[in-house]
């Protein structure tokens, strides 16, 4: 599917279903509450928007690591997920390189969604513009997992506290 996405969160082209998604060339700039201003040598990064509002609570899995993307057509890119309204977002989660020491700069990431929500999906790139692909999979689930695990605490030989936001669509009881 080529869906031309746009370049801030006011024109964000919203994503309608499974698929894989084209993006022809980087424009635009930002910055994101994730990776901060998005410079290269003072020169802000291009940019690509779009977003999700998802039917049912589940997992979206979003991953640029294509046989498409691979060397040489390997894109640097990393990825922003924002909620909140265009005046005032928050990074709700992000990810960079699947494995920058083996020099594979593309991105894949998996995260809760809730029912309703809208997320906005931030694709830069900072040091290419080139064309890439990306994967977007949405699944459906009634429980989903704690994704987010804060830092341990009062670590000791004996102790360890474990905390941990709850999940997005946790059961009544939880």
């Amino acid at each position: 599917v080529i869906a031309f996405s746009q370049t801030d969160c006011n024109t964000a082209v919203t994503i309608q279903s499974n698929n894989t998604y084209n993006i022809n060339s980087f424009s635009g700039s930002s910055t994101t509450p994730c990776f901060g201003l998005l410079t290269v040598s003072g020169e802000a990064l291009q940019t690509y928007w779009y977003k999700y509002i998802p039917t049912q609570s589940g997992l979206v899995s979003i991953n640029s690591n294509l046989p498409a993307n691979e060397s040489p057509n390997s894109e640097n890119t990393r990825l922003s997920i924002l909620t909140g309204n265009c005046g005032a977002l928050t990074c709700y989660d992000s990810a960079d390189d699947v494995n920058a020491a083996g020099q594979l700069f593309l991105t894949n990431l998996t995260f809760p969604v809730q029912a309703g929500n809208t997320y906005y999906i931030v694709w830069d790139s900072f040091y290419e513009d080139n064309p890439f692909e990306f994967e977007f999979t949405f699944t459906p689930q009634s429980c989903t997992r704690v994704y987010y695990i804060d830092d341990t605490s009062n670590n000791s030989n004996t102790e360890i506290t474990l905390n941990w936001e709850p999940s997005v669509n946790q059961p009544p009881s939880y």
